[in-house]
């Protein structure tokens, strides 16, 4: 409608000062209740470092009306998983659960009982999907480098947690 705005969507961001999911990430529960088992599928996601620099290009270089999804490395769930467990200091688990097992749990759980916040942003909720985006785009239009290193932004957000609880 003429607004001389760009549009910009992160994907799945991590990193230190999340104050809001304090008790509800991803990470929090896991590192809380380790999983005994991985999941297929996989997420896109990005250090939050890395959307404030997409933000403040959006607003030099982004075109009008255009859309840009900052993205950062798409990783399976499993390797995720792993990853954050080497980084928090809690096992690794072994065993992978099979999409329809994890999603009928999900279901009849939601069903017999009121489902709270933290099993909504579980991360079994999203078994099976691929959330994996492009960076392309954005990168280009945005004079945007790859994305920072995963391992260093799940560090420093694992440290953030540990001394904000």
């Amino acid at each position: 409608e003429g607004l001389d705005a760009a549009i910009v969507n992160p994907c799945f961001v991590i990193g230190a000062g999340d104050h809001y999911r304090r008790k509800s990430s991803w990470f929090v529960q896991m590192k809380r209740k380790p999983p005994r088992f991985s999941i297929n599928g996989g997420i896109n996601v990005i250090p939050v470092k890395d959307v404030v620099q997409g933000l403040l290009n959006a607003n030099q270089y982004g075109k009008r009306g255009e859309r840009y999804v900052l993205s950062g490395k798409n990783i399976p769930f499993r390797e995720l998983i792993n990853l954050y467990a080497e980084i928090a200091g809690f096992p690794k688990p072994s065993l992978m659960m099979p999409d329809f097992l994890i999603r009928k749990s999900i279901s009849m759980i939601g069903r017999s009982t009121f489902v709270s916040e933290e099993q909504r942003n579980s991360i079994y909720y999203f078994a099976g999907r691929f959330f994996y985006y492009d960076p392309r785009k954005a990168r280009l239009d945005l004079h945007l480098p790859p994305s920072g290193d995963l391992r260093i932004a799940l560090t420093e957000m694992s440290n953030w947690f540990k001394m904000n609880p």
